[in-house]
C-alpha cells in the first residue's frame, strides 16, 4: 500500500478492511517521512507496533 491509500483509510469515517501478514488490522497512525505506520490486531487495540507501510494490504469489502 502507498502511504497517502493508508493516509486516506486512517481518515476515513467508514471501516476499510486493512491486512498485515494475513491479520486484520487497525491502523492507529501513518509516519509520512518513514513511510510507516503504527497498526493493532483488531482483536487486541491495545498492542501496537510500527510496519512498513507498503506492508500493509487493503482487502476487498466482505458482503
Amino acid at each position: 500500500m502507498e502511504v497517502n491509500r493508508a493516509q486516506e483509510i486512517y481518515e476515513s469515517p467508514t471501516l476499510i478492511n486493512v491486512s498485515y501478514q494475513g491479520q486484520p488490522v487497525f491502523i492507529q497512525d501513518i509516519h509520512h517521512g518513514e513511510n510507516k505506520a503504527t497498526i493493532s490486531p483488531l482483536t487486541d487495540i491495545d498492542d501496537k507496533q510500527e510496519v512498513e507501510v507498503e506492508q500493509l494490504v487493503e482487502e476487498e469489502p466482505t458482503h
